[in-house]
């Protein structure tokens, strides 16, 4: 039967067979009438759900379909070499096509639409975009990975792309191999990925970018959040441009006000790190203190005398000092209080107060001997918690923890710098100050700011003063590259909501390198579909 190359009226051109023109005519007006309907939103719905169920039917038959086709390809070889008849051979390997397949996609569908009705055919250009980008869903989602990632990465992109070389190449007998060219070069090319998500950030920073959020610090830029330092210069460019609305400063202000109260939060206290609001805080917390051990006595258990023997025989191992009467002076009164039963609580409020004043005058002249009486000190802590009484042990470790941290907090807001004359505690401050405090448990993530301060340096660090360069060449992009657009204009667009979510977006971060397993899925799709005959036209 011969076949016609018919134009249809919007410039398509179909391969019809059959038995005249006249057929041929007939054909192809009947099918640009039901390839033309107008577009609704129930109709691009109804796309969408066929498209997927399609899909899922395909994938479903997708070992019965590929040994279909594997079968063709024998039944092929042994035609080439004289064979005129599959043998028996091919049976054993597939199912023949003279059988219907009872695993394949064909009857799958016909199944599933006797229990759901016909699946939605297209009637127009934009439902068949959407069924052909659904389609590939359930196959996306079939692989390990980001659900969503995959998704797009794997279905909907690869989806449109077939579909569109489908378009072009629509009614020749090229169509089925071009849909599957499209569509696995779409899902094989990074750049397509990077038309979703232009700044892919690293695995670290999106985890130091969710601590952040999880602490309330939600304010930062798309350069930020990304690590990537030309879209911060360019950030940083456009926005102090006149203006521009300083917009990158006014969220990386924002976003410094909310790690210092994410700071503050471990103290107890308000959102600035100001000497009235520390004064206040510290002044709260001693009275909380002096409250607890007015109604609380300390019991001097076997646990206390050991520590007590510990710290004071650490020190005694060292050469004779001109402070050891001190130790001997505190063993003494604590033997006292040990001989009777208990300390009052007034009674170890003075003398751990006076451990910590001495300990630290005696840090850098003795620190063997501010080690022991740091020893000392925490061993009354320790037996104090001990003693406390049931209903005062929430509060006391509340106490006991904010007090903690409202040392660490003291030390990074008298750090230099602006931002901490402002009240501010900044992210390489209070690094700075928990890794001097402590370098081993900071390296471990240990201690209530370690992971808070790591966050913050990895995302919050401030571009370098110099960088003249760089500032330079984001200049000339906005000068150059944005079609004579007003720097100001451009530097408010640049740091609009809706474009910093769009440079920020992780959607499609990593999808290319670590779903193997969706590339496969998606060629055994698309050679499935490749060998089955297209049906437009016809």
């Amino acid at each position: 039967m011969p076949v016609y190359t018919i134009e249809t009226p919007t410039g398509q051109k179909l391969d019809i067979e059959a038995a005249d023109e006249a057929t041929a005519i007939s054909g192809a007006q009947k099918w640009h009438a039901d390839n033309n309907a107008p577009v609704t939103a129930g109709g691009l719905a109804a796309a969408a759900v066929g498209g997927t169920a399609r899909g899922a039917t395909e994938l479903a038959g997708m070992p019965g379909d590929l040994g279909d086709l594997l079968n063709r390809g024998i039944d092929k070889g042994l035609l080439a070499v004289g064979i005129q008849k599959p043998t028996t051979m091919t049976d054993l390997i597939a199912p023949s096509r003279e059988r219907p397949n009872l695993l394949g996609s064909k009857n799958i569908k016909a199944q599933v639409e006797k229990l759901t009705g016909d699946f939605h055919v297209p009637q127009n250009t934009a439902e068949k975009f959407v069924d052909s980008a659904f389609s590939f869903v359930p196959g996306a989602l079939a692989a390990p990975g980001g659900a969503i990632s995959n998704a797009v990465r794997y279905g909907i992109l690869p989806g449109l792309a077939s579909e569109a070389a489908g378009q072009y190449f629509e009614g020749q007998g090229i169509e089925p191999y071009a849909r599957a060219a499209a569509g696995m070069g779409v899902a094989a090319l990074n750049p397509a990925a990077r038309v979703v998500t232009p700044f892919p950030a690293s695995p670290a920073r999106q985890a130091a970018v969710q601590r952040l959020e999880n602490e309330g610090v939600t304010s930062l830029t798309a350069g930020q959040r990304t690590g990537s330092t030309g879209l911060r210069y360019l950030e940083d460019a456009a926005s102090h441009a006149p203006l521009a609305g300083q917009g990158a400063s006014r969220i990386e202000h924002e976003g410094q006000r909310q790690f210092t109260e994410a700071a503050l939060r471990r103290a107890g206290t308000g959102a600035e790190a100001t000497p009235e609001v520390l004064a206040a805080n510290q002044a709260r917390l001693g009275q909380s203190f002096q409250d607890l051990s007015a109604r609380n006595n300390l019991i001097p258990d076997d646990h206390f005398v050991n520590d007590i023997v510990d710290a004071a025989r650490n020190y005694r191992r060292v050469p004779d000092s001109q402070q050891r009467q001190m130790v001997q002076g505190y063993l003494d009164d604590i033997i006292g209080h040990v001989n009777e039963g208990h300390m009052p609580g007034p009674a170890y409020q003075e003398m751990r107060s006076r451990l910590s004043r001495q300990a630290n005058s005696l840090r850098q002249t003795d620190p063997t001997l501010s080690e022991a009486l740091r020893d000392m000190r925490n061993a009354l802590d320790n037996a104090m918690g001990r003693s406390i009484s049931p209903e005062d042990q929430t509060l006391w470790q509340n106490t006991r923890r904010e007090y903690g941290a409202q040392k660490v907090i003291e030390k990074a807001a008298s750090r230099a710098g602006e931002a901490t004359a402002e009240g501010q505690i900044t992210p390489a401050n209070l690094r700075n100050t928990v890794s001097a405090e402590n370098r081993g448990a900071y390296a471990r993530g240990e201690g209530q700011f370690a992971e808070l301060a790591r966050a913050g340096a990895n995302v919050m660090t401030p571009l370098p003063n110099s960088g003249t360069a760089q500032r330079m060449n984001a200049f000339h992009l906005l000068n150059m590259g944005l079609m004579g657009i007003p720097q100001a204009v451009s530097g408010r667009v640049l740091m609009s909501r809706p474009v910093q979510d769009y440079l920020s977006n992780q959607l499609m971060t990593g999808a290319l390198p670590n779903s193997q397993t969706a590339q496969q899925l998606l060629i055994a799709q698309m050679l499935q579909r490749s060998q089955q005959p297209t049906t437009q036209g016809q």
